[in-house]
Parts: C-alpha cells; sequence; structure tokens
C-alpha cells in the first residue's frame, strides 16, 4: 500500500495500532491491514 502512495495515519481505536496498520486514502477513507491468526489474537484479549 505505502508503495502504491497511501499514507499510513494513527488509527481511531488503539488496538488497530498496536495489532495492524491502518492507510487513508485521498477521500478520509481508512483501511485497517492485519496480519494475524484470529485464534492468535483473541487469546491475547
Amino acid at each position: 500500500m505505502k508503495s502504491q502512495g497511501y499514507t499510513t495515519v494513527p488509527s481511531f481505536n488503539p488496538y488497530w495500532d498496536t495489532q495492524g496498520v491502518t492507510f487513508e486514502d485521498c477521500d478520509g477513507y481508512r483501511v485497517v491491514l492485519q496480519n494475524a491468526d484470529w485464534y492468535a489474537v483473541a487469546q491475547q484479549s
């Protein structure tokens, strides 16, 4: 995403800053990418 010009931004929810990365497009829409096993994430909660 970075190589295509998307900028990383702080997430509105701090959880996603530790569990993923948030990108924002030129219209202000955001998407969070996370690369983790759902089971592993559930065990951290």
